[in-house]
């Protein structure tokens, strides 16, 4: 029987490209990564729709970015931990920090994300759920 994780949104994940970030700010800043955790690890939560009291989704309008902004941000993200062998950046919650207080980045760059999570992820955590609870009711 799988043992599956219950967690919160201000939980932290303890591995991968994200660790250290709590699932509220994986959501935020990088929802496909947030839907291969569900998708792919232990890790389950009471309610999805939690996630949406955090806001929309951001995502840097990097398309309007000079080459030298964008290797700015790409080289601190490298810096910092943060490898993507794609050439998209990967923001976290530190990197963020990071921009906006060295003003290589304000609010402006970003846009909002119209994210729904699919039936597919929303079923995937409530069988999670569903195992969990029964494990427990039988402990």
């Amino acid at each position: 029987m799988n043992t599956y994780k219950l967690h919160d949104s201000q939980d932290h994940i303890g591995f991968g490209q994200m660790s250290g970030e709590r699932f509220s700010w994986i959501y935020r800043l990088n929802y496909s990564y947030f839907e291969w955790i569900i998708k792919e690890t232990d890790i389950c939560f009471t309610d999805l729709r939690i996630f949406y009291f955090f806001g929309k989704p951001l995502e840097l309008k990097n398309e309007n970015f000079s080459t030298e902004k964008s290797n700015l941000i790409f080289d601190i993200a490298s810096a910092n931990g943060v490898n993507s062998s794609s050439g998209a950046f990967l923001i976290n919650i530190s990197i963020l920090d990071i921009l906006f207080n060295k003003k290589i980045i304000t609010n402006n760059d970003f846009k909002f994300i119209d994210f729904k999570f699919s039936p597919e992820i929303i079923e995937i955590n409530y069988n999670k759920l569903k195992i969990l609870k029964r494990k427990t009711i039988l402990d």
